[in-house]
């Protein structure tokens, strides 16, 4: 008996040891959980607020695209408007961002700034160089020439990029501690499970072997749960201690078993919402084609039945009518193109990018067989890819080199490449209208141009369509240009379909 109850004594002194530190482990491990979430709801406070600063930063870059189109062009009806529309969602975003930031001194002492800069500039925008322009282009040219806009627009953007950095900062500062926090609740979980095991196999020479056979089966349905299978159902037997214990295990394996399952939920029902989504859009596209096709359709039926019966005027709105569906009908068109890209499973074969460009340049004759323009491809151009994605990006990028270089005496297009497959550097140059480079970063976004549709015709879908695709092969886009001395595309194609473009949020 005195055997006995010295066994008994030692059990209950290590099970009582073991209590212990699941139950100091388990605090630790609830405070570390709270941390997490007190830094993960940081983290999406600091987002929102990254995303308000971000739309504070792009309505003053629109503000001053907008208000420099009218100084260069006095177009008054064109640019002031948009500028306008611009100047309302900067002062929303302000307002955001006073909001966002009332709690944080810090943010809040960089936000001042950023509205004394962001004010600076505005009044001096309105009440300088636009008054200035006016008055005739050459008071806005000296005006201009003061430097003093362009001095306090830099110095806005300076401003707004050193809010986005603390904000930056400050979320990864947040990242930083909810990992630290996540860590250490791991730690403690498997800190609390090694130091069971490591005593219960320390005193494995004192247990009977009721104690050890029960231990060994649940150390054994623990590891199950711990190689990834957590329906694992734990089965506990022995001595009510034990018991107790396998139960508390059991319990937290079920509860990590119902948040896995919530989680595979919630990922499952995200998945259907963006293939509804998708859907949906396609299908929005395709319903609008017919309402556009009959508004188009009646209008040139009115002028075709009654045109004699309408003065110049009314004659003129269907004209602008018909003009402007067949331009929604171009959008819709575009749009469902670009949809179709991001639908497409990439299939990589080794294609032969030479002959396909040669194939799109033999088309681009075909169809604009007036002009002449001087076309070199070299040869011996390859990629893993996917065929058709290739043709979509040598038609975007070569049909956009036709276009912009129809102004030009002598058109000239180069298709050039370097290095050699998966690792060739693509170029596509050509001796055309070009761009201001301090614009290029609006190229690949949709709708977004730098020409006008009276300069040329066009949608701004096309180099979105070719950064997606680009993207969609794990490589990369850059375009560098000129003004009147010609654009070139360059993008790589490495093969791997596998990763995701991060400007896919569009």
């Amino acid at each position: 008996m005195r055997g006995q109850s010295r066994l008994t004594a030692r059990i209950n002194l290590v099970l009582g040891i073991i209590v212990v530190l699941v139950a100091v482990n388990a605090v630790l491990a609830v405070g570390a959980a709270r941390e997490r979430n007190r830094a993960r709801t940081t983290s999406t406070a600091l987002r929102g607020t990254g995303a308000a600063v971000s739309e504070l930063a792009q309505a003053s870059i629109d503000q001053e695209t907008q208000q420099r189109g009218y100084l260069i062009t006095g177009d008054a009806q064109e640019y002031l408007p948009a500028y306008r529309a611009a100047s309302a969602r900067a002062a929303s975003a302000q307002r955001d961002l006073a909001r966002s930031t009332a709690s944080d001194p810090g943010l809040r002492r960089t936000l001042v700034k950023v509205n004394a800069a962001l004010a600076a500039w505005q009044h001096h925008a309105d009440g300088v160089e636009i008054a200035a322009r006016d008055q005739g282009a050459a008071a806005a040219a000296a005006a201009v020439a003061t430097g003093r806009g362009k001095a306090l627009f830099d110095d806005l953007r300076s401003q707004t990029a050193a809010l986005a950095d603390k904000v930056t900062a400050q979320v990864d500062a947040a990242r930083a501690r909810s990992q630290r926090a996540y860590d250490r609740f791991v730690a403690l979980v498997f800190v609390t499970l090694g130091a069971v095991l490591v005593m219960a196999v320390g005193q494995a020479v004192l247990l009977a072997r009721w104690i050890t056979r029960p231990v060994e089966q649940l150390a054994r349905s623990v590891e199950e749960v711990g190689a990834g299978n957590p329906d694992h159902e734990l089965v506990v037997s022995g001595p009510s201690e034990l018991i107790k214990i396998g139960t508390a295990v059991e319990n937290m394996r079920t509860r990590l078993a119902q948040e896995i399952a919530r989680a595979e939920a919630s990922a499952r029902e995200l998945a259907v919402a963006n293939a509804e989504l998708e859907a949906f859009s396609y299908s929005v596209s395709h319903d609008l084609r017919a309402p556009l096709r009959s508004i188009d359709g009646f209008s040139q039926a009115v002028l075709e039945d009654a045109g004699d019966e309408l003065d110049e005027v009314s004659r003129g709105h269907f004209a602008r009518i018909r003009a402007a569906t067949q331009r929604m009908a171009e959008l819709i068109d575009d749009l469902l193109k670009l949809s179709r890209v991001s639908r497409i499973t990439p299939v990589p074969v080794e294609v032969d990018v030479t002959a396909t460009a040669l194939h799109v340049i033999d088309d681009l004759c075909a169809a604009n067989a007036d002009r002449a323009v001087d076309v070199t491809v070299q040869p011996g151009l390859r990629a893993l890819a996917d065929p058709s994605l290739v043709q979509a990006v040598l038609e975007n990028l070569l049909g956009n080199a036709w276009k912009f270089t129809v102004e030009q005496a002598q058109p000239k297009v180069w298709v050039a490449g370097t290095g050699s497959s998966p690792h060739t550097v693509f170029t596509v140059s050509d001796n055309g209208a070009g761009f201001d480079q301090a614009y290029a970063d609006k190229l690949f976004k949709p709708f977004q141009r730098l020409h006008t549709d009276r300069e040329f015709p066009g949608t701004g879908i096309g180099l979105a369509t070719v950064a997606r695709i680009v993207h969609r092969h794990g490589g990369e886009v850059a375009a560098t240009g000129t003004i009147g001395h010609g654009a070139t595309i360059t993008f790589t194609l490495s093969g791997d379909t596998t990763m995701k473009p991060a400007q896919e949020s569009n």
